[in-house]
């Protein structure tokens, strides 16, 4: 039932937020009412079903433009099937957050937990895909260790020494930050040091999500 802040249990409460509070009920109700009705989730829903399907279109789009432009090699799709991987990979766990978090504070952290651990990973995939495309096999495996060193720190940093729902959001965004820089770094190389028409397909299909 949607209830107002006085009412709500403290791990749902928000400052600014004074009413249209999701709390209690099943799985298949909560889903019903925060896609159906207004609720404190609905736009956080909403803006992820949308972005989904717009990561699949533009990935589409791309994957027809390589494949007619360019001069591809076995392991150039592979770098492309996994864009495409971290571009999806994340939305089911991020809607999953929304639809349930007002079900119980158990619910709230457990799709919490594989919300943040799919954006971290989806990070590396996305940061290991467009490097294919920019630098040369020795800076190439320069970078993908640097990424994962940056992927476990943030792992053991949010994951394992902390617990999700103790991290001040503050704390919780750099760490997100910090791993999101590691795929905006090759972009960012590519656009100031590079003319890659396949790359730029895939960056405004990263931008887009």
């Amino acid at each position: 039932m949607l209830v107002s802040r006085e009412k709500a249990p403290l791990y749902l409460q928000k400052q600014h937020i004074l009413s249209s509070y999701l709390h209690g009920g099943t799985h298949r109700e909560a889903a019903k009412r925060t896609l159906f009705s207004l609720t404190n989730e609905t736009l956080n829903a909403w803006t992820t079903i949308c972005s989904f399907i717009l990561v699949n279109v533009h990935f589409y789009k791309a994957r027809w433009g390589l494949s007619r432009e360019e001069v591809y090699t076995p392991e150039a799709w592979v770098a492309v099937q996994l864009f495409y991987i971290s571009g999806v990979l994340h939305a089911p766990f991020s809607l999953s957050c929304s639809l349930w978090v007002g079900l119980s504070m158990e619910s709230r952290d457990f799709w919490r937990q594989l919300d943040v651990f799919t954006i971290f990973t989806a990070s590396v995939f996305r940061g290991g895909a467009i490097a294919w495309f920019v630098f040369s096999k020795t800076a190439y495996r320069l970078y993908i260790t640097a990424l994962l060193a940056d992927y476990l720190f943030c792992i053991t940093s949010t994951m394992i020494l902390r617990r999700i729902k103790d991290i001040p959001r503050r704390e919780l965004v750099w760490d997100i930050a910090g791993i999101c820089a590691g795929y905006m770094f090759p972009m960012i190389f590519a656009r100031t040091y590079q003319r890659n028409g396949s790359l730029g397909r895939l960056t405004l299909f990263t931008l887009t999500y």
